[in-house]
């Protein structure tokens, strides 16, 4: 959605054809069974599996979301397209 994160998917998303990845957002928000241990503001910014407008997965907090047990697992990984800094140390 905006290559910030790389995403993998599990078998047993064909269930779900019509799944897209997006912001959490602030419907995603209130949407959680709970708070993350996160500020509101970074959560926002994190992604998150939708079926159209139902929430079905935020990879980082999985068990928090309702009914996540029956959604299949994904793996995400921070993998900005470009760096904020190089390598910390340079070889000699």
């Amino acid at each position: 959605w905006d290559g910030r994160f790389r995403l993998r998917f599990a078998a047993g998303w064909s269930r779900f054809p019509g799944a897209t990845v997006g912001a959490l957002g602030p419907a995603g928000w209130a949407a959680l069974a709970a708070r993350p241990p996160l500020p509101r503001d970074a959560a926002l910014a994190l992604p998150a599996v939708w079926d159209g407008r139902r929430l079905l997965l935020v990879p980082h907090f999985r068990a928090i979301v309702n009914g996540a047990d029956a959604i299949p697992a994904v793996d995400v990984a921070f993998s900005p397209p470009v760096a904020l800094a190089g390598a910390a140390f340079s070889v000699v």
